[in-house]
């Protein structure tokens, strides 16, 4: 009499069909690069993704007992969630053991990596850290016998804006060249110069919230004076060549340093101003020398895309 063994029929994963349309990567804290649009790494991100739209806000009110209603005095978002329902898989068992240690090892409590977002020519990145609080979701099915696993993962974006292309405006600071204004032979030496520009740079913010400047000067330069309108920043000491001087006067990571060493105070207190969204603002550039500065800002959206 013939022996017969019983076995369910192979487990496929589900249809790439069913991954989500917008395209997105992953950068991990160590560098490692994931499209998860296309799968090409064994990774793909599929339908119901969290974190593309607005994050939530506080809203911070008052009231009184004489006036009908509340008063809205400011809004503050909180740190984004964002949720990835994903696949991993691989051709063969092996295949799937590397590349799912080889993912997971990219998602971290504390060392933050990047997604990134494209719709068209549009790009926009968020900083994501692991979130802990559910770790073991448990496999229905045992992932390395079919080489393939569904998983939900649960992300923090701290910072919860999503950050587009920067925005630079480069000034070089130098002697201007004289232009011949008699060119004819015998004539006495007349010369006129081009128009300084600096008067009316200035620099767009075309994000949703307000924007603060990141500045980068590099030396020869003397009498540095740098600002938006009429806020500037008077640095009190010059720079000799190629040294580097780079202001950010954003609030939350507001520093200087002076060839990668801090120089915050030796800049001393200084006014900021920032860029509201939407507005084009005037820029103050002063200086001598023959080096040049940089102004960058980086826009902040609300929503990915």
């Amino acid at each position: 009499m013939g022996v017969f063994l019983l076995s369910a029929p192979p487990v496929v994963p589900p249809s790439r069909a069913r991954r989500f349309p917008v395209r997105s990567q992953w950068e991990g804290w160590d560098g490692s690069i994931w499209d998860l649009h296309t799968g090409a790494q064994g990774v793909l991100l599929l339908q119901d993704v969290v974190g593309l739209h607005h994050s939530r806000h506080d809203r911070y009110l008052s009231s009184s007992r004489a006036v009908p209603g509340h008063r809205l005095r400011g809004t503050r978002p909180r740190a984004r969630e964002v949720v990835w329902p994903l696949l991993v898989y691989g051709d063969t068992q092996e295949d799937w053991f590397v590349t799912d240690k080889g993912f997971w090892r990219t998602i971290h409590p504390t060392l933050a990596g990047t997604w990134r977002v494209s719709v068209g020519a549009q790009v926009r990145e968020l900083r994501l850290t692991a979130l802990l609080d559910n770790p073991d979701d448990g496999y229905a099915m045992d992932p390395y016998l079919n080489g393939w696993a569904k998983y939900v993962c649960e992300m923090e974006a701290a910072q919860p804006y999503w950050t587009g292309e920067v925005v630079s405006r480069v000034f070089e600071i130098g002697p201007v060249s004289p232009i011949d204004f008699f060119d004819a032979a015998g004539s006495p030496p007349f010369h006129i110069t081009p128009g300084s520009t600096f008067a009316t740079a200035s620099i767009s913010n075309p994000g949703d919230v307000e924007a603060y400047p990141t500045w980068t000067a590099v030396g020869p330069l003397d009498d540095i004076q740098l600002g938006v309108g009429s806020v500037t920043i008077d640095v009190p000491f010059n720079l000799a060549a190629d040294e580097v001087l780079l202001i950010d006067t954003d609030p939350r990571n507001q520093a200087a340093t002076l060839d990668g060493v801090d120089a915050t105070t030796t800049l001393g207190f200084q006014p900021l101003a920032a860029i509201d969204p939407g507005e084009d603002r005037a820029l103050t550039v002063v200086s001598t020398g023959t080096g040049t500065i940089t102004c960058d800002i980086v826009p902040l959206y609300f929503r990915a895309f």
